[in-house]
């Protein structure tokens, strides 16, 4: 009887041995996995995320470039204004000259003066 405890205790020790390593090793089997996806997930992540950016400096590029180019369509008519109205105000200054020009020569003697001057 004595010998058949002795084993049974040495059996459950063994067995509760077992169970512990099984335990343990099933834990550390859990981490390791669970770290390897963490760091899946984070490289993940940052591949979408590095993905994300790129497409987004892409758009912001795509839609900067279009406004450079209106930017610069608007500065060519603004210029083309300016020139218009440079030249709008030269013919102004032009008529204005001609009326000075045809107000001196009016009175009496203003066919005369503009025949010998």
């Amino acid at each position: 009887d004595v010998i058949a405890v002795e084993k049974t205790l040495f059996d459950d020790v063994i067995a509760v041995e077992k169970a512990i390593v099984n335990e343990v090793v099933l834990v550390e089997e859990g981490l390791v996995g669970l770290e390897k996806g963490i760091e899946k997930t984070i490289e993940d992540d940052i591949v979408s995320f590095s993905r994300g950016f790129t497409l987004l400096k892409g758009k912001a590029t795509e839609t900067v470039k279009p406004r450079m180019v209106i930017t610069r369509a608007d500065e060519r008519a603004m210029d083309e204004k300016a020139s218009d109205v440079a030249e709008a105000e030269r013919m102004l200054d032009a008529m204005q000259d001609k009326m000075e020009e045809m107000e001196k020569n009016k009175g009496p003697f203003g066919f005369f003066r503009k025949l010998f001057s």
